[in-house]
């Protein structure tokens, strides 16, 4: 009996839902419509905002450096100890440079490689040792040995 009752209730189930099943359970698909296009000019505005922002910003970093180098550069007085004294161009990528550095001067080659070569050309007078004059030989002084 139990069995003859499961194979009613099996079969009024499946009778209410075929109705149910003999319609579509998805509705028809619709594309969802196109966003608004993007205004042309409030575009155009925020690039130029965000290039002149960031040209502001690089021109302060510029002017920052330069203003740290010159600092750095400089001793308590507030003379520099590196100096250019001049330059000379040989060619369009080679030169000559006179770098004053603590009273010592210092002549620079550069080409388009770099530094090429640096030379001292000069020492300060607080460091060449001034030598005592000759003792005259013979009774005649060393001046005029040399010019006689």
């Amino acid at each position: 009996m139990s069995a003859a009752r499961f194979v009613l209730g099996f079969a009024a189930s499946l009778a209410l839902a075929g109705g149910a099943c003999a319609q579509p359970l998805v509705e028809a698909y619709s594309p969802p419509s196109a966003p608004a296009p993007p205004d042309a000019m409030g575009l155009l505005v925020r690039l130029a905002g965000l290039l002149a922002l960031t040209l502001v910003i690089c021109g302060g970093i510029l002017l920052w450096a330069r203003r740290l180098n010159r600092v750095a550069g400089a001793d308590a007085t507030g003379s520099a100890r590196l100096r250019k004294k001049s330059s000379v161009a040989l060619d369009a990528r080679c030169a000559v440079h006179l770098v004053e550095v603590d009273g010592q001067t210092v002549a620079v080659t550069t080409d388009a490689t770099g530094v090429r070569s640096m030379a001292l050309l000069s020492e300060p007078m607080d460091a060449m040792e001034m030598e005592e004059p000759a003792a005259p030989v013979d009774g005649v002084p060393v001046e005029a040995r040399i010019s006689g």
